[in-house]
Order: C-alpha cells, then structure tokens, then sequence
C-alpha cells in the first residue's frame, strides 16, 4: 500500500507520532486549522481537527447519496498527532488502499478512502486558513471521475456488491444478502422487459447473482430470474449459467415450468450455433428434471 495506510495503532503508538503546533483558537472551541484535505476528483473538502462522518445520511458532515453507503458509513478522526480511518458499522465497508479497514486505522497522506465507489484521497492542507468545522458537504462525480454510463455503473455496482454477498451468504444472511442486491436486479429485469435493451454484461451480472441467492434462500424467483431476465432479452442463457441452475433448482421444485418452456420454445425458433443448441438440450433436460420433481 506504498506506506499510505499506516497500520492500527495503540493509544502509546499515536502519542509517538510526530506532533503539530497547536492552534490556539481551537482551545476557544470556534475556529479549526485546515490540517488536511479530502479530494474526490475536482472537489477538495477541508479537514480541521476532530471527527469527520461520511455517509448517506443528511446529517452526516460528508453526503453521499448513493445506495451503496450506509446511512453513516465512515469516520476520518483528525488529532494534534495523526489521522485516523473508522468503519462505523457500514454494510459495505471501507477500504483504505484497497484494504478493508477492520476497526480503526492510521493513515498518512496519500492514502485513498473508498466508501462504496466513492473514493477520497487524503492530502496535507497547504494553506495557513481557518475553519469553524469540517462544513458539510454533497459530493458528487467530476466528469474525469464518473462511471461513462449506466452500463458501467451497474456493472461496478454488481461487482462491488459481490465479495459482500458472498460474506452474506457464507454468515448464514441469505435475508441480507437479498436486501442488498434486490432493488438493482429488480431495475435491470424491469428494463429487459420493458426495452430489451440491457447490456450483455450487466445481464450476466445479475443472473449470476440470482443463482447465488437460489442456492442460498432455495426459492423459486431465483431459480427463475435468469429465465425471465433472458427470456425478455430474446437471448440464450451462457452454458456456466445453465450448469449452475441445474445444481440449484432441485431446492425450488415448485419452479414456473411454463416460464422454462417458453424460454425453450424461443431458443428453438432462433437460428443459433452448436454451443448455444446444446444450451437448449440442457435446458430441456433441466424441464424433465423439474417436472419429474413436481409431478408435472
């Protein structure tokens, strides 16, 4: 992490750090010095002494309005000595150059603050100004900073959402797991059937995701998702996809096997190629499996 994240430190560490003089107007509790800086793209937002929360909330010093941020997500905690980083319980932690912070953590300047996909890079202050507190701030992407589209934005948000899904579902929390990825996988199966015009890759994010979530909660809507969400796309589903529904779906025997044989019907009226054919035989096999299952 090039030195930039320091490490967690005890109480006797912190006092070993190098000291600042002390601004005198903040014994009188009105001004702070500007010790440092957060910058996100072009926006530069000024740190004095004392605790700075960043969040979703509208109360929280730094707002964040993005789904992804927990109502208050992240602490950055400025002394006469050091900096510090503090997860504040968020859903979604908070990465310090690429590494989960766990608990409380010294940082130095040039360290990158990641809540969510929201990313602050810690600068010190050059200037000598004053400020009453850390003021509240709205940020939001500069040009060089946001995502190109909402392709991209989905994208990432599946793929950031991934590696915390998974810790979900490993704890056993298959019901926060559907919390979290719910409403983005609902948005991209209402877009399919509304347009059909959902990007490759964010499809296969989402069905991804649902086969997860089958496996772990065993319904049926998850088993059925990437029938649906294809099925609207006029698409074959990818065979590693087909193979993973295959391990999940006996879970769910009360599937929507009309929806499975629509999906099959579409896929034999297309024109398609020997891999996307056996696509189709696999499905047809994963219809006889269910319906032996289910009695129908």
């Amino acid at each position: 992490m090039l030195g930039c994240a320091l490490g967690t430190v005890s109480k006797d560490d912190a006092r070993t750090q190098p000291s600042f003089q002390r601004d005198p107007r903040q014994d009188s509790g009105t001004l702070r010095r500007v010790r440092y800086v957060l910058q996100r793209g072009a926006q530069r937002i000024p740190l004095g002494l004392g605790d700075t929360v960043i969040g979703r909330a509208t109360d929280a010093d730094i707002v964040v309005d993005n789904h992804l941020v927990s109502r208050r997500h992240a602490r950055v905690i400025v002394n006469d000595a050091a900096v510090f980083v503090e997860d504040l319980g968020s859903v979604n932690g908070v990465r310090v150059d690429g590494e989960l912070v766990q608990g409380k953590l010294l940082i130095g300047p040039g360290a990158r603050i990641a809540v969510a996909d929201a990313v602050f890079t810690l600068i010190r202050s050059e200037s000598s100004d004053s400020m009453r507190s850390t003021q509240k701030v709205v940020t939001q992407d500069s040009p060089e900073e946001a995502p190109a589209d909402s392709t991209t934005r989905r994208t990432h948000a599946f793929q950031l959402m991934a590696g915390v899904v998974d810790k979900a579902i490993a704890m056993g929390k298959a019901d926060e797991a559907e919390r979290l990825l719910g409403s983005l996988m609902a948005e991209v199966l209402d877009e399919a059937q509304r347009s059909r015009d959902v990007p490759r890759e964010v499809a296969l994010s989402a069905a991804n995701a649902a086969v997860k979530l089958a496996g772990a909660t065993g319904k049926s809507q998850w088993v059925e998702y990437p029938l649906r969400l294809f099925l609207a796309l006029r698409a074959p589903l990818p065979m590693a996809t087909v193979d993973d529904l295959f391990a999940v779906a006996r879970r769910a025997p009360r599937m929507d096997l009309p929806l499975l044989h629509r999906y099959i019907e579409l896929l034999e009226g297309m024109k398609l190629g020997p891999s996307e054919r056996f696509v189709v035989q696999r499905l047809q096999h994963l219809a006889r499996m269910m319906g032996a299952v289910s009695g129908r």
